[in-house]
């Protein structure tokens, strides 16, 4: 039995709340564990490696050598010979708000430290992938360039070079454009069929019919998503690993309400097309792509009538400007529903959590062949890059929100409810936390522990200590939902950094 998805230890560490350090981002000073070793230099500044490093020392990992010259954290995780899969958050090159990728996509330095700890658990002998999957548009290129991951790999590769050795920074994707056909043939990935074992299966008919991406025509969905089969096409490279260390970033999300571990395996998915974000339409019609009775469902709703491609771009346009240019008030909105945001961001998206626990359910059991099992197939370990967060209308439009923490550990649910709670957001008004809580199947939902070098982030346990107030970050809320996401019991106002 695989027992990294059975440690429910989680760690947060409170460091610096910003970026400005020097590429290839080394160690502040020469550690005992990497005395001798090619990683043996010093920065001389750098607080980021050492909050890793003291994470990794939190959860106690390979505690009766600590600070020693054979300390190995991860030898317990991965062995020599493995293949390790580190999936950051690289989504987009720029964000919506004009500003930079701080608020949007995992930064370098946080990477770094990872890298040379599975190198030194790997003894030189073994592989490293670093990948992602952007949205269509991204440019991959910029967007490791600008968060520095593309030079930080490039170091890495002359610093650890040797015959048994290679670290790789991909591009999983294959489909990019939404106009080009999507191929029946992918070589970046392998195609899971989950059938009856997708939280998508207990859709009606009419709400399967309406699963979309983010494109009116939605008749590539149907074939992959159906009554038979529900079908994903999954990075070959991700499948072949034996270890999996998820780095995400510290945001919130306008369809999942936040987007942590569980959320960034759709990064996972070498074609975006075999993944639903939503089903068109209101409620009433087998949608969640907005509530019933509101301004925006009849603007929607004459959309559709209209084949003429120039007509539904002019309907969508007064769609959207009835939400953002009108001038309703929040209070308006919430007790009227008169107008609402397109394209499922709001509460009641209900099949976004479904894909990203069907991820979820594929990282926990799929074989390197793409089939599923009954026992867990790989190890998991998570640091959430919470150095500089984003706030309110993320993944791409939210605000920098600097907030100095990394959260780590093995249960990516566990670490994601301590994060969760950590932005002030309660996980039950979370669906995708929601449902992610009451899976014991996928994740072992014991006790959770959380140590921290903050006294009051340490916790016996959170769920128990679920209603005892935990001072947090005071993470703003996306504004689509009309929700209040935080807990009413909430003691942190004064950790927040403006």
């Amino acid at each position: 039995m695989n027992e990294s998805f059975y440690d429910n230890h989680v760690a947060i560490i409170r460091t610096i709340a910003h970026y400005d350090l020097e590429v290839p981002f080394h160690p502040p000073e020469a550690y005992p564990e990497f005395s001798g070793s090619k990683n043996s230099g010093k920065s001389g500044f750098n607080p980021i490696y050492d909050a890793v490093r003291s994470l990794l020392m939190a959860l106690e990992l390979d505690k009766d050598h600590m600070g020693r010259r054979n300390w190995n954290p991860l030898a317990e995780l991965i062995v020599p010979g493995n293949k390790v899969f580190i999936k950051p958050n690289l989504v987009r090159e720029n964000s919506g708000t004009g500003r930079d990728v701080n608020a949007i996509v995992t930064h370098a330095s946080v990477i770094r430290p990872i890298v040379d700890y599975v190198h030194r658990a790997l003894e030189g002998r073994g592989e490293i992938v670093i990948g992602d999957a952007p949205t269509a548009e991204a440019d991959f290129h910029l967007v490791t360039n600008r968060n520095l991951l593309q030079p930080t790999v490039g170091y890495l590769k002359g610093l650890y070079r040797s015959a048994t050795f290679d670290i790789k920074l991909m591009d999983l994707r294959y489909a990019r454009g939404v106009e080009e056909e999507f191929p029946e043939y992918d070589p970046l990935g392998i195609e899971i069929d989950l059938g009856r074992q997708s939280f998508l299966d207990p859709l009606t008919d009419r709400e399967m019919e309406n699963l979309t991406y983010l494109y009116e025509d939605n008749s590539f969905m149907t074939k992959v998503h159906n009554r038979l089969a529900h079908k994903y096409r999954i990075a070959r490279d991700f499948l072949e690993s034996d270890v999996v260390i998820g780095v995400p970033k510290l945001k919130t999300h306008f369809k999942a309400g936040v987007t942590l571990n569980l959320k960034n395996l759709v990064g996972i998915v070498t074609n975006k097309a075999y993944v639903p974000h939503l089903r068109k339409g209101p409620p009433s019609r087998g949608g969640d792509e907005l509530p019933d009775r509101c301004l925006t469902e009849r603007i929607v709703s004459a959309v559709r009538q209209h084949k003429n491609d120039w007509t539904r771009a002019g309907l969508y346009l007064c769609a959207n400007l009835a939400r953002d240019r009108i001038g309703f008030t929040r209070r308006v909105e919430t007790r009227y529903r008169l107008v609402r945001p397109l394209r499922g961001c709001w509460e009641g998206n209900d099949t976004i959590w479904r894909v990203a626990l069907d991820l979820n359910r594929i990282m926990v059991f799929a074989g390197k062949d793409g089939v599923m099992g009954s026992v867990p197939r790989r190890k998991a370990f998570c640091i959430i890059d919470g150095i500089v967060g984003g706030e309110k209308n993320g993944p791409l439009h939210g605000l920098e929100r600097p907030a100095g923490i990394l959260v780590g550990g093995h249960n990516p649910y566990a670490v994601d409810l301590a994060a969760t709670r950590l932005m002030g957001f309660d996980h039950e008004k979370i669906p995708l936390m929601k449902n992610a809580g009451r899976e014991g199947w996928l994740f072992h939902m014991g006790p959770v522990a959380v140590a921290s070098n903050v006294p009051e982030w340490n916790i016996v346990d959170l769920c128990a200590d679920y209603y005892v107030p935990m001072p947090d970050l005071d993470f703003l809320e996306p504004d689509p939902w009309h929700i209040r996401l935080r807990k009413t019991d909430r003691a942190g106002r004064g950790l927040r950094q403006e």
